[in-house]
């Protein structure tokens, strides 16, 4: 009975201390919302690390057409190609599912692959609250429709010729075009993959998945025929044909021809593609504009031999930076297919580091015209440059103490250098490092607490061209002393 009456005491003590404890004005109340509240580390506020998630966890479920939100495909490769260590592949399960866990905030791309299907491309971005103090990135779960590659698409290409006749273009080039890059999806569709997933789908930008090979070729027959066999499902097509030469006249497509490819395993008939007669042409074989210094000549090879005879002065123009003419004169070599451009004083009559414009219409001996052509030829700087030594600016006359919060280096311009690479070593620094790239020779940096009292910053030049640099073993830095200033009382 005595024990039993302890107990009914001690019980009742608890209770009245929780009691007083409860209505005590030190009660420590947990907030609703620790990551608004709470500071520092883990270790003083332990609450935050529930709400802590600086990575995501990325799912991507592959379907068809046909069985969309049902079964999904099982055994899909989805590569990550933009992962940290390389490419990274992942195969979906029976439920065709592909997760990628530990994902950073970023923007990523999956190429999604199997035999039978269209390969299609997939971006993702990965975002969310960035607060370095309460990283907060959400998962994502992607939905990707595959469309199985099984539509024949058939058709033929005829050219018209001068004297009115619809004759086949044999052994053309047919180049189909698949236009359906956001593989099918509509608002609808959007509306009932959100439905499925109750919410739970979550893209942050809603990027369509793009074909990976969204360009096909065909050549026809001497019908002019053509198919293709290996269109994807529910795609659009767009057909043309690459330009022909018959009989040295050039055929080119007026207008491209947009057909549908529905469903799996059926055989579209195109409307004819339809070629006429065009102005042939040629192009630029190539140029010196890789080597091109500014003290030289702009040498231009073409496929076709010029008419000379065709060349008035406007159809090879020079213009500079500022978009003024340029006055030259052109030589042609004897087979009439290299131009050499000179500047008629003799120097092109612009700075280093600029460029200079060329712009071609040009008729060949067989009365081709060029593609249109317009070039720049960057001005390049060459030679050997001398050591830079930097100098503080005269002008700044702040102490070089504590409170500096900017320097001015300045030095004597070298001939030959094109622009300056600016580098410093502050005291505790283990080596130089690069603080900024200029084309002047004065240049302003931020040195805030630098300059304490006793320590020692070292600022170098180095100069540099299209060939050349600055020695830097022999290079001598400009080399300054924090200095104690006196306090005016």
């Amino acid at each position: 009975m005595k024990n039993k009456l302890k107990k009914v005491m001690l019980s009742s003590l608890l209770a009245s201390t929780l009691l007083f404890g409860a209505c005590s004005e030190d009660t420590v109340s947990v907030p609703e919302d620790p990551a608004n509240t709470y500071t520092g580390s883990d270790d003083v506020n332990s609450s935050l690390v529930n709400y802590r998630k600086p990575m995501a966890a990325i799912t991507l479920k592959i379907d068809t057409k046909e069985e969309m939100y049902q079964y999904g495909i099982d055994s899909v490769m989805v590569t990550l190609v933009n992962a940290d260590e390389g490419q990274t592949a992942v195969y979906t399960d029976s439920l065709g599912e592909a997760v990628f866990n530990n994902i950073e905030m970023g923007t990523y791309e999956f190429i999604i692959q199997k035999t039978g299907y269209a390969p299609v491309m997939k971006t993702i971005t990965v975002s969310g609250n960035a607060s370095s103090e309460v990283p907060q990135v959400s998962d994502i779960t992607e939905l990707i429709e595959l469309k199985r590659i099984g539509v024949s698409v058939t058709g033929n290409a005829v050219y018209t010729d001068k004297d009115g006749n619809t004759l086949p273009a044999n052994n053309a080039t047919i180049v189909a075009t698949l236009l359906s890059e956001t593989s099918g999806n509509s608002v609808e569709a959007a509306e009932e993959v959100e439905e499925f997933f109750e919410g739970l789908l979550y893209s942050s930008n809603k990027t369509p998945e793009k074909f990976i090979e969204n360009i096909l070729y065909a050549t026809t027959d001497s019908s002019g025929n053509y198919t293709f066999s290996n269109i994807p499902e529910g795609t659009q097509v767009e057909l043309f044909t690459k330009a022909i030469t018959v009989d040295g006249q050039r055929y080119a497509t007026m207008s491209k021809d947009t057909t549908e490819a529905a469903f799996f395993g059926e055989t579209i008939f195109a409307e004819a593609i339809k070629m006429e007669m065009a102005a042939a042409t040629f192009e630029v074989y190539s140029t010196n504009a890789e080597t091109f210094t500014g003290s030289g000549n702009i040498v231009v090879t073409l496929s076709d031999a010029i008419d000379a005879s065709m060349i008035t002065m406007d159809d090879i123009v020079v213009v500079n930076e500022y978009n003024d003419r340029v006055l030259s004169s052109y030589t042609l070599s004897t087979d009439l297919k290299t131009i050499t451009i000179s500047p008629v004083s003799g120097v092109w009559d612009t700075l280093p580091g600029n460029s200079v414009t060329l712009g071609l219409a040009l008729t060949s001996v067989d009365g081709a015209t060029i593609e249109p052509y317009i070039k720049s030829f960057e001005i390049k700087v060459t030679g050997a440059i001398a050591n830079i030594t930097p100098v503080r600016d005269a002008s700044d006359t702040d102490p070089l103490d504590e409170d500096l919060d900017d320097i001015i280096i300045s030095w004597t311009k070298d001939v030959n250098a094109f622009e300056y690479d600016v580098y410093v070593k502050k005291d505790g620094d283990l080596n130089f490092t690069h603080v900024t790239n200029t084309e002047n020779n004065l240049v302003s940096i931020a040195c805030t607490n630098w300059f304490e009292t006793g320590n020692v910053v070292q600022f170098m030049v180095i100069g540099s061209n299209a060939t050349n640099s600055s020695n830097i073993a022999t290079s001598t830095p400009l080399t300054l002393t924090g200095i104690a200033v006196p306090v005016t009382p």
